[in-house]
């Protein structure tokens, strides 16, 4: 005789589970059975096969939790085996658990413009990588100084390191996706930390520095950069000569965490690109570079 009861577990938008019912012949005649199923509360969760057979066998019930919302479902699965041998019910249960809700984690945080390690800079971009990043309501904080989110998705963060952490060597990073908070991750910090961004250099028309739109000698280029936002000095390298007072140096107008460098090449400047690294420091002894960048040059 088959069993009574099959009882199923699974997690909301899981995978499905599987029991088997076992059909057995104690007569000595052919014994020729079908399976059906009738639903108590929703339908469709099960899957059964084979739904008719003879003598012994074996049905395999499978059920699935597809879009079934969390709650406790019932069914009964029937075999008919005939006006002799007559029928048996099972009773089915299958309870779908709330799905588990699993907290972000932060597993690294870097410059926003060059995405390398090292020192965070107050004021400044940064990206937060990591995962369960998405949701409603989503914030970050340093020390638990909220820090202005620009952007956000499952697995990236853009911020601005909140500028009251100036002084500071370093701090704790938790993010929190709909009250859900992440585990601390200590980050570094730095007065300067700085990073040109990819296509951050526009020529003095505005246009973006490349080998199709070169720079003149002689003419000004804006460089884009974040980790510039200390207190101190700003300087500039254009290939090997360091230019101690760039044309400007400040932040980007409107634009929140970049700072703006505005450098007037050589004239004399031969070849066709030149590279040219951003510095920041307390002193102009104490600098600390970007990595170099090409910047097209015409002839």
């Amino acid at each position: 005789m088959p069993e009574s009861t099959l009882n199923y577990t699974a997690q909301a938008g899981g995978v499905g589970q599987t029991n088997y019912v076992q059909v057995q012949n104690p007569g000595g005649g052919l014994l020729q059975w079908t399976v059906s199923v009738s639903y108590l509360n929703g339908s469709g969760w099960l899957n059964v096969s084979p739904t008719q057979g003879q003598n012994d066998g074996t049905i395999r019930v499978d059920a699935l939790p597809g879009t079934l919302a969390p709650g406790t479902y019932q069914a009964t699965l029937t075999i008919n085996a005939g006006p002799l041998a007559g029928t048996h019910n099972v009773a089915i249960s299958f309870v779908i658990a709330a799905p588990t809700v699993q907290p972000p984690s932060v597993q690294s945080a870097v410059n926003a413009a060059t995405f390398a390690t090292g020192p965070l800079t107050p004021g400044s971009i940064a990206t937060l990588t990591g995962s369960q990043f998405s949701g409603k309501n989503i914030s970050v904080t340093f020390n638990g100084l909220p820090s202005q989110v620009l952007f956000s998705n499952a697995t990236q963060i853009n911020l601005i390191v909140p500028a009251g952490l100036a002084g500071k060597t370093s701090a704790q990073v938790v993010v929190t996706v709909d009250g859900m908070a992440s585990a601390p991750l200590t980050v570094n910090l730095a007065a300067f930390g700085p990073g040109i961004f990819t296509n951050g250099i526009a020529n003095q028309d505005n246009s973006v520095n490349s080998a199709k739109q070169p720079a003149a000698p002689g003419s000004v280029i804006q460089i884009y950069a974040t980790g510039l936002s200390g207190t101190g000095v700003i300087t500039a390298n254009i290939g090997t000569e360091v230019v101690t007072e760039p044309y400007y140096a400040g932040p980007a107008p409107g634009i929140p965490g970049v700072q703006q460098i505005d450098l007037i090449l050589p004239a004399d400047l031969t070849g066709n690109t030149v590279n040219v690294a951003v510095c920041g420091g307390p002193t102009a002894a104490q600098v600390v570079c970007s990595p170099a960048v090409a910047v097209a040059i015409s002839q």
